[in-house]
Formats: C-alpha cells, structure tokens, sequence
C-alpha cells in the first residue's frame, strides 16, 4: 500500500470525507485529494494537526506498523 493509500484509509477509518477532514485541519479538500493520489505528500503540520485535533495517530496516518502489530 502506498503512502495515498494508507493516508485515504485513515481517512476513511476517522469516517470523514475530503471535505470534513480539510475543514477540521484547516486545508483545502483539493489538497486531501492531492496527498490521497500521491501528487503531494503532506506537511509535518497537517500529520499534527489530524494527530492533535482528531486524536488519530500520525503513525497509522502514515501507515507505520508497529511492533508486535500485523496488517
């Protein structure tokens, strides 16, 4: 799974479309929409702000396995 991919399933796993997540993130859903197709990938600040303000971890964001954790 590439980057896009993993960053458009935790969208989804948040149950949010491009729109609500770039408001609740303070981006535009033209940019959700560049990360999910892999045209961009995202800033330090937007893995924050979805860590900090949805209390989503930025290592499933990233797609990031943790010990002990399979996929």
């Amino acid at each position: 799974m590439n980057f896009g991919e993993s960053f458009r399933k935790a969208r989804l796993d948040m149950h949010l479309t491009q729109a609500q997540l770039a408001e609740k993130i303070g981006v535009t859903d033209k940019m959700i929409s560049q990360v999910e197709r892999g045209e961009r990938g995202p800033s330090a600040a937007m893995l924050k702000n979805i860590a900090e303000r949805l209390n989503y971890s930025a290592d499933k964001v990233l797609g990031v396995e943790q010990k002990g954790e399979s996929k």
